[in-house]
């Protein structure tokens, strides 16, 4: 079970790499697919770059959190399996969180005048 994760890990943060340099455009599959982006072309580059950091985040702590958790003494494999998919979840939900927050900040940045 450790290569799954380790695959979904590391599938996150090569699918952000792009994100984070700017190099997909507005799409109806990849990326911070939101109102606020699909609408504006300024605003899904910047919200998918900043989001794109933390997405790498969560692939990077899925990959070290499976590591460490694997050399525990387990009563049954199916634990890790489960506590790795509880970790994994929660942080799929904080990136989608962070990320219609961010669209929200980046869309009030870009459209609102200073001051």
């Amino acid at each position: 079970m450790i290569l799954l994760f380790w695959g979904v890990g590391l599938a996150f943060i090569l699918l952000a790499v792009p994100l984070r340099m700017r190099k997909v455009p507005p799409n109806s599959l990849y990326g911070v697919r939101l109102s606020e982006t699909l609408a504006d072309e300024a605003v899904w580059y910047e919200v998918n770059a900043r989001s794109a950091l933390d997405l790498m985040i969560v692939g990077g702590g899925t990959a070290v959190i499976a590591s460490g958790l694997y050399f525990l003494p387990w009563n049954e494999p199916d634990h890790y399996t489960l506590v790795c998919g509880a970790l994994l979840t929660i942080g799929c939900i904080a990136y989608a969180v962070r990320a219609v927050k961010t669209a929200r900040v980046v869309q009030r940045e870009l459209h609102e005048p200073p001051g």
